[in-house]
């Protein structure tokens, strides 16, 4: 639907939470690097890290 030529926006709500939380510098330049070799974003990179550690307490 339009409104004035205009796009109407409708949103769904999210199905995710959003996390924050702090990482030493060190840490932070890793998961950078990561990032950008394996073309990640931080937080694709950071969910296959939580499965990873997830699976591993099993």
């Amino acid at each position: 639907m339009t409104v004035e030529g205009k796009r109407e926006s409708v949103t769904t709500p999210r199905r995710s939470k959003t996390i924050t939380f702090s990482l030493p510098p060190e840490m932070e330049a890793q998961v950078r690097q990561v990032m950008s070799e394996d073309d990640l974003s931080e937080s694709e990179l950071l969910r296959q890290a939580i499965r990873l550690f997830m699976e591993e307490r099993e």
